[in-house]
C-alpha cells in the first residue's frame, strides 16, 4: 500500500470524528470491516462486524460528545504491506481547557478498492477510557 494514501486514510478517519462528519469516517472502512476497542486486555466495545454495525456505534458515540476532540495519529508502522499500526494521542478541549484524554495504538488490516486503501479490520487498544 502507498504510505501517503494510508496517511490520507487515517487523516480522513480522524477528521470525520473530530468534526462530527461521520460519512467521512464511514467512507474509510470496507463494507465487511470489523472494529473493536480495548482497554488493556478487555474489549470494551465490539467487535462490530460490517461497516454499518461499526458506524452504528461510532456515529452516536461521537455525536454524543459535547467537547471538542482531536485525534492525533502518528508513527505509522507497516508490519506487512497490508498490516499497519499507528499511535493515537487523543486531546479533548472543553470549557477553555485542553487535556490529554488517552493514548493508544491502532492495529489495522487494509484492503484496496478502486485503487485506494480502506480499513478491513481495526482494533484500537487504549491506555485508558475515551
Amino acid at each position: 500500500m502507498d504510505r501517503d494514501a494510508v496517511e490520507q486514510l487515517f487523516g480522513q478517519y480522524a477528521f470525520g470524528l473530530d468534526n462530527h462528519e461521520i460519512p467521512l469516517t464511514e467512507a474509510t472502512f470496507a463494507e465487511d470491516a470489523t472494529f473493536a476497542v480495548q482497554i488493556g486486555d478487555e474489549v470494551v466495545a465490539g467487535p462490530f462486524e460490517g461497516r454499518q454495525a461499526l458506524i452504528d456505534f461510532v456515529g452516536p458515540t461521537t455525536m454524543a460528545q459535547t467537547d471538542k476532540r482531536h485525534h492525533v495519529i502518528t508513527n505509522l508502522f507497516f508490519e506487512t504491506p497490508t498490516r499497519v499500526h499507528a499511535t493515537l494521542t487523543l486531546f479533548v478541549a472543553d470549557a477553555g481547557e485542553v487535556n490529554h484524554q488517552t493514548s493508544g495504538v491502532y492495529s489495522c488490516d487494509l484492503v484496496e478498492q478502486a485503487g485506494e486503501p480502506l480499513f478491513r479490520t481495526m482494533v484500537l487498544a487504549l491506555d485508558s477510557g475515551f
